[in-house]
Order: C-alpha cells, then sequence, then structure tokens
C-alpha cells in the first residue's frame, strides 16, 4: 500500500531508476499476492470469448459446463467477427479427450490437456428451423446439432397447468452433497485403471460388457437403416452418450451406497440403456420437426399452386423473390418443391 501511495510521486519526481525500482518492487509484491490467493475453482461460464474459455480451461482439468438459457444467443456469437473459431472448439471439446495449444503473443504458451466442454441450454422451434435450413445448406452441417445428446424435447400438444408444491429442502441438500462428494472423489476408489491415464479409464464387469455390447450391436443396425442423415448421424454418437451415462451412474450408485465397485456391474449399464432410450424417444421428435418444417414449406408452396399464383414454367428463383411466408430462400423452396414432388403434385426439371 506504501509503495501504490508513493508512486504517483515517484513517477512526477523521481529518476528513471527510482522509476525502475519502484515498477520492479510493485511487480513483485502483486506476483507474491497472486501466490498467496487461490484460483477460482470454476465449474460454468455463461458468456465467454474464445481466450478467455481456454485461459479457463488451463486451470480445469475436468472442464466446463457452458449455460445458456436461451441458445440462440451463442449460435448467433459464432458469426461475429473474431469468433469463428469458437464453434469448432466447441466441436472439438465435445470429445472431451483432445489436446490443445493456445498460442498468443501477449503471454507464455500454455498446454490444455483432455479439452473438454458441455454446452447446455434451450431453444425455440423457430430458431432449430433456422439451424436445420442452414444445415441443409450444408452452411453448417459439421455435427452440431447432433451433439446435443440429452434432448428433452416437450410434446406440444399436452395443456400445462401450475403446480403449487413446495421444495424438497432434503432432497435438494442430498444433490449438492452429492455433487460436492464427486468434485472430491478419488477416482482410484471407483474403478480406475491406470495413474498414467488421463482422463481416468474404468472397465465393465463381463455381464455389463455383453449389454453394452449388445446395445450397441443393434444401434449399429438401426443407424445403418436411417434414412434421414441428420438423425442417423445422432444415433450414430450413442457410444459416447451411452459410456458417459454409464460412467456418471457408476460413481453415483457407488457414492450412495457406500461402496467402490471397481468395475461397472450390469445394473448399471441397464439403467443407462433406459436413459439413452429416453433420449432417443425425444431426439426422433426433434429430427421429426426438421421433417415438419420441410412440410409446412409444402404446404405453402401447395396454396399458392392453388391459387394459381405458381406456374409450370415457373423456377425456384422466380417463386422465392416473391418473399411469400416460408418460402422466402431457395433451400425452403427446394425442400417444399422435394416434399409435394413425393405426393406428385409437381415434377422438378431442369432448365435446358
Amino acid at each position: 500500500k506504501d509503495l501504490e501511495k508513493n508512486q504517483p510521486k515517484v513517477i512526477l519526481e523521481g529518476t528513471p531508476e527510482e522509476k525502475k525500482k519502484l515498477s520492479g518492487e510493485l511487480a513483485q509484491l502483486r506476483a507474491r499476492l497472486n501466490d498467496l490467493t487461490p484460483p477460482l475453482k470454476r465449474f460454468s461460464v455463461n458468456s465467454f470469448s474464445l481466450e478467455m474459455l481456454m485461459h479457463l480451461l488451463e486451470s480445469s482439468p475436468n472442464g466446463l459446463l457452458i449455460y445458456r438459457d436461451e441458445l440462440s444467443g451463442i449460435v448467433e456469437s459464432f458469426k461475429k467477427k473474431g469468433h469463428e473459431n469458437s464453434r469448432q472448439f466447441l466441436l472439438e471439446g465435445w470429445n472431451g479427450n483432445g489436446d490443445f495449444r493456445h498460442d498468443v503473443l501477449s503471454r507464455e504458451t500454455k498446454p490444455i490437456y483432455g479439452v473438454a466442454l458441455t454446452l447446455l441450454g434451450g431453444t425455440q422451434p423457430s430458431v432449430l428451423n433456422k439451424m436445420f435450413t442452414e444445415m441443409k445448406q450444408d452452411q453448417n452441417n459439421d455435427g452440431f446439432i447432433q451433439r446435443f445428446q440429452l434432448v428433452a424435447f416437450p410434446n406440444q400438444d399436452i395443456e400445462q397447468g401450475f403446480i403449487d408444491k413446495p421444495l424438497d429442502v432434503s432432497l435438494d441438500d442430498k444433490i449438492k452433497n452429492l455433487l460436492e462428494t464427486i468434485i472430491h472423489l478419488d477416482p482410484f476408489r471407483h474403478g480406475a485403471l491406470d495413474p498414467r491415464n488421463t482422463p481416468h479409464v474404468t472397465s465393465l464387469s463381463p455381464e455389463a460388457y455383453i449389454l453394452f455390447s449388445s446395445y450397441m450391436d443393434a444401434n449399429e443396425k438401426e443407424v445403418s437403416k436411417q434414412e434421414n442423415g441428420a438423425y442417423r448421424s445422432h444415433l450414430s454418437k450413442f457410444g459416447k452418450l451411452l459410456s458417459g451415462l454409464i460412467l456418471i451412474l457408476h460413481v453415483v450408485d457407488n457414492l450412495q451406497k457406500k461402496e467402490a465397485n471397481t468395475a461397472v456391474q450390469v445394473h448399471i449399464v441397464k439403467m443407462a440403456i433406459k436413459l439413452c432410450d429416453l433420449f432417443k424417444a425425444h431426439a426422433k421428435k426433434l429430427y421429426d420437426t426438421e421433417y415438419s418444417f420441410q412440410a409446412i414449406s409444402g404446404f405453402a408452396l401447395a396454396k399458392k399452386i392453388v391459387e394459381g399464383k405458381v406456374s409450370d414454367t415457373d423456377s425456384i428463383r422466380k417463386i422465392y423473390h416473391n418473399e411469400w411466408e416460408n418460402l422466402q430462400t431457395q433451400t425452403k423452396v427446394e425442400l417444399a418443391a422435394s416434399f409435394l414432388e413425393k405426393y406428385s403434385w409437381l415434377k422438378v426439371s431442369e432448365n435446358k
């Protein structure tokens, strides 16, 4: 404090040697203060720049949760100048096992081992429509949507009512205590096999492995039968989803029973499979919604045909230049025409 108090006087009146000495002493004191101050342990972020996210990951070996109530804010931020690489970094962070070196002139290079990022939030059907449209145009067909594996897509036709119910304080405390325990747990008490492996690796019991393999084989067969490319890509990532759910349930089960099963037991795999089937049902509704967006454009085009506003010789370009609702872009008109062609309403032909 005395040094900072005398700093203005030395800067104004001191010799160059005194100024240099004072600056050095201040730098040493700040460095000592930083060493004495424990770093803030971060688990989540809301708004971020790519550089700050990398900086936080350097001291967060278990990764970070990115939470936004409305995901459209993050999606739109990818298009801003200076944020072009954020989308790709999030895609890499989904894997959870990639290393990254961030080189900038202003600071030393620090490697980030096992970049792990989770993105959580909600969105609206109109935003999904836009994302699916961009995906169809191959502008953003990079698997970003398919990486949202824990999909919850509520039914829109169910009447919602108010629930007047007090908070279960005991359950809230149990969850907080469980999370606190997980933060400080010893991975080797729960099946971590080799201290050299980061992230840690565990194993399945023989019975659990048979069930796991059987489910994954059935999933691969289901993937091969899917005509919807986006949904097929979503299902192809279920190996990671099932493995992640198994690991979470394995740790929670051990903590609740106050046991230390080193290998994952078969009842854990059964629970994880039930959750996978639940999320698969929700994902199916999500990608059926993609089809419904095509149907909406198809119905809009059919209406214009019936009204006589579209003739046999009209080009796709001429139709979307009218800027009719649900037919404002080339992609929407192409999807609409493809939809109606399936039902023999029209036939798309190329100009000779």
